[in-house]
């Protein structure tokens, strides 16, 4: 499925609510796709227009999960 013609902004929710659903699931592989998610997002959110709340809620999601999935404790990582 092509991103054309979608607005950034709702793209990155979009994005957003599934990795959100992939954490919730806990699956074997669920951490590293939410961080694959959350990475469009936040590409998605890079553009102009997008509502930079949620571009901040894309990147503390991501920074989050990237240290839930790299085993540590929140805030702790470099970034």
């Amino acid at each position: 499925m092509s991103g054309a013609g979608i607005d950034p902004g709702e793209r990155a929710e979009v994005l957003l609510l599934r990795a959100e659903e992939l954490l919730a699931s806990e699956g074997p592989e669920s951490l590293d796709e939410a961080v694959l998610a959350l990475e469009g997002a936040q590409d998605a959110a890079g553009g102009s227009g997008v509502d930079p709340a949620l571009r901040a809620r894309i990147d503390e999601r991501l920074a989050e999960t990237r240290a839930r999935r790299d085993g540590e404790e929140p805030g702790s990582g470099s970034g």
